[in-house]
């Protein structure tokens, strides 16, 4: 097995790919490592080692695992087994690699996220709270106030589990009573998010410390494209077609949220900061016109 070359080596990684069933390779720049990705969002790191005769294979985790001390160890493999007759050292090597990642790797993984799904899970003094905070919401013979938790996909195979308020109706959640509901739930202590075009608000005990970044951009879970996620709710804000777009408004919330907590602004009832705005290429004079998701 050829593993020297760049070419070698994510030859390698492609037929590993096939026999673990995942969905694609990814090389990592020019790092030498490639990646392979299942169609959930989980991946595989494999880095090759010197002098290039073993392969390090690493289960990639969400940023939020590195917070709550999670992590899965990773393994070391041969890259030239015996191989069996009538059997190449390239079959030999992707079979081999295969069968350790099944037995060694991807128990490990599975239980990583799971753990970091349950750590992450809205607690029920959360949901408490919010029920507290929303009970002037009188319940009406067609609406009413629904408190419960949703599921939400996430890169890397990670599904958070994410606290959400709405006011139900006959159809679907209302959106016109939906700032409203954000609006007392923040009163209340609590970090809200507003998903665009969406009748849900998302919510969350803001953290002990003030992270410098609020929102970040990932791989849409749902497709091509980029979503904007609120870390604090967990919740995706919208989501961009453009990656730099992406990044861009990200970076302008991230400063809003800076420059709020500097000059120290509160909500207060005298008088609401304004709600946050995400805007449309069509809305930015000179930007590209395209296709936006979401």
């Amino acid at each position: 097995m050829e593993l020297s070359t760049p070419a070698g080596f994510e030859s390698l990684t492609r037929s590993v790919a096939e026999q673990l069933c995942a969905d694609r390779t990814e090389q990592d720049g020019d790092t030498g490592r490639v990646r392979i990705v299942y169609a959930d969002g989980r991946a595989l790191e494999f880095t090759p080692n010197r002098p290039r005769t073993r392969i390090t294979v690493t289960a990639v985790l969400p940023e939020q695992a590195t917070a709550h001390g999670i992590e899965v160890k990773a393994i070391t493999v041969t890259a030239l087994p015996r191989p069996r007759p009538s059997e190449s050292q390239a079959k030999a090597t992707a079979r081999h690699t295969a069968d350790h990642i099944r037995q060694r790797l991807l128990p490990a993984h599975t239980a990583a996220l799971a753990e970091l799904r349950e750590r992450t899970a809205p607690q029920v003094a959360t949901l408490q709270r919010a029920d507290a905070a929303l009970a002037g919401f009188l319940d009406r013979p067609r609406g009413g106030v629904a408190i419960s938790e949703q599921p939400v996909h996430r890169p890397l195979g990670w599904t958070a589990r994410c606290a959400v308020a709405w006011w139900h109706t006959l159809d679907r959640p209302s959106r016109a009573v939906a700032p409203f509901m954000a609006d007392v739930l923040r009163r209340a202590g609590l970090a809200t998010t507003e998903p665009h075009g969406s009748g849900y608000v998302f919510f969350a005990e803001p953290p002990a410390e003030q992270p410098d970044t609020r929102f970040r951009i990932a791989p849409a879970a749902g497709g091509k494209g980029w979503d904007l996620v609120d870390e604090f709710t967990g919740a995706c804000v919208r989501t961009y077609d453009d990656r730099e777009w992406a990044q861009g408004i990200a970076e302008s919330a991230n400063g809003e949220e800076d420059a709020a907590r500097r000059a120290a602004l509160h909500p207060s009832p005298g008088g609401e900061l304004p709600a946050r705005c995400w805007p449309t290429r069509s809305q930015v004079p000179g930007f590209p016109a395209g296709r936006r998701a979401g």
